[in-house]
């Protein structure tokens, strides 16, 4: 998946949701380098997963959480 796309996807799942990503800079992350992924305003378990595609026809790329009572997790965009 393009990083481009992988970005749009984090974007979508953080409106879906009503959750706040409170990463304020995506220009340093790199296909292959791990970073971490945090965010704000969860309640209870979240399940975390990285959706390709129109928001009427979105399909599922990959579980990032799932379960998770944390609001970080570390992510290694693919190349």
């Amino acid at each position: 998946m393009h990083f481009a796309k992988f970005l749009a996807a984090v974007a979508s799942l953080a409106m879906a949701n009503a959750i706040a990503f409170t990463n304020s800079d995506y220009s340093g992350i790199t296909a292959g380098v791990p970073f971490t992924l945090t965010w704000s305003g969860q309640v209870g378990l979240a399940n975390l997963l990285l959706k390709n595609g129109p928001a009427e026809n979105q399909l599922l790329v990959a579980t990032i959480a799932s379960k998770s009572s944390t609001t970080a997790i570390p992510r290694t965009p693919p190349h």
